[in-house]
């Protein structure tokens, strides 16, 4: 994907859950975690991600705010497309990199962020890490499928959906106008892979496209290290690159060279 001279990647994603454990009484519930892991993060990331946000959603009593980010420490103009930015929040931390990605400077990155960040996690309350993920987000314009979103997908990603004949003529056209489909598949370390196609304008120019979402996730039920974290990341991102492949083999891969 990373040589590719027009990619269609919007965004990718690395996340990383814990269980949040909410303390106190009535309407402010919070988890003294979010609290210590923020006033430890502070200063790494801010060396590396300057430009720091606080988020509406930290006003948000913990319970209401659980994997919600809160907290974004972006990079220096010049660098924020190249190394994205980090975004954090009860029970979740996240690496976001836009259409300037490669998979070396992220990995580079996300190898930094998970040394800081298991740093600062107490080592007594790792049970609490649940799973982790890998996402990317691709769109590619389709105005001239405008209203029938289903041919694109036949045509150049080999995905045909066929309902019943018998179910259309009765003042319902056969030509699907709008796509938002959604398949999960079993992983061989337990976790999953989920698939999502939808049909969208983008939002700066509000050209149609179809858009779709690949994340691979699995679950953490052991040990949790930094090789741990990116032994993973490495085999996601294999898988990632596998089914972009294979997705948009043929002339929609060829558009993108």
């Amino acid at each position: 994907m990373t040589d590719l001279a027009n990619k269609p990647l919007v965004e990718v994603v690395f996340e990383l859950r814990w269980d949040v454990q909410l303390q106190g009484n009535g309407t402010m519930k919070r988890d003294p975690l979010t609290n210590l892991l923020f006033a430890r993060l502070y200063e790494p990331l801010t060396a590396r991600y300057p430009d720091y946000e606080e988020l509406e959603a930290s006003l948000v009593p913990d319970e209401l705010a659980v994997d919600t980010v809160q907290h974004r420490f972006k990079a220096e103009h010049a660098e924020a497309d190249a190394i994205g930015m980090v975004q954090f929040g009860p029970g979740v931390v996240t690496l976001n990199v836009t259409s300037a990605y490669t998979w070396e400077a992220f990995r580079s990155e996300l190898a930094m962020l998970t040394d800081d960040f298991l740093k600062a996690f107490p080592t007594d309350e790792y049970e609490r890490f649940n799973s982790m993920a890998l996402r990317y987000i691709d769109d590619v314009p389709a105005e001239e499928y405008l209203d029938r979103p289903l041919a694109f997908m036949r045509e150049n990603m080999g995905c045909e959906i066929r309902l019943r004949d018998s179910l259309f003529g009765e003042g319902v056209g056969e030509e699907a106008h709008h796509v938002d489909l959604r398949l999960a598949f079993p992983t061989h370390d337990g976790g999953e892979l989920e698939w999502r196609a939808v049909t969208a304008r983008r939002s700066r120019d509000g050209t149609p496209v179809v858009a779709w979402f690949t994340s691979v996730r699995t679950g953490i039920t052991g040990k949790v290290d930094s090789l741990t974290v990116m032994d993973w990341a490495d085999s996601a991102h294999d898988l990632q690159v596998h089914w972009f492949e294979q997705l948009t083999a043929g002339d929609l891969y060829r558009s993108f060279q």
